[in-house]
């Protein structure tokens, strides 16, 4: 504590002398792990870090939501569909994939593509997905409707 201590009194000379007894022992380049993005840090000449790519970590079913669901021109394959399907039959998986749809189904209308994935996603669970989909389309009732005077120009 005393030496912790010593460090932030010391003069201006010590300090540096720690800084570059601290730059030898650390190493620069590391990975940064946190639930929602993986950052690669870099050093910068001003001793602050920034981020250089940053990758989004997401597991099976978040991949096929996240690419049914994506801002492209084409549709989603009947295949990924079903397969998104399936999952809404495992507990887990359910908790994933249903407020997914719910978030994008409150994108910005710029993004008309994904809300309008969104609710042929929604179409599809309904029809081939668990019943829990049902109930849980009847309890979101009004966001589906909140579309209802959606349009872009």
């Amino acid at each position: 504590m005393v030496a912790l201590f010593s460090l932030f009194s010391a003069p201006r000379s010590n300090a540096a002398g720690f800084i570059g007894a601290f730059e030898k022992a650390a190493s620069w380049t590391s990975s940064v792990n946190s639930p929602w993005t993986s950052c690669r840090w870099t050093r910068s000449r001003t001793w602050s870090a920034k981020c250089v790519t940053p990758l989004p970590r997401a597991n099976d079913t978040e991949k096929r939501v996240y690419e049914a669901l994506s801002n492209k021109n084409w549709g989603a394959s009947s295949t990924l569909l079903n397969d998104i399907a399936r999952d809404t039959y495992d507990f887990e998986k359910y908790g994933i994939v249903l407020p997914l749809i719910w978030t994008s189904l409150q994108s910005p209308s710029r993004e008309w593509r994904k809300v309008f994935k969104a609710l042929c996603l929604l179409e599809h669970l309904i029809k081939n997905g668990a019943e829990r989909v049902i109930e849980d389309a009847r309890d979101n009732l009004h966001r589906v409707r909140m579309l209802s005077d959606f349009n872009y120009y």
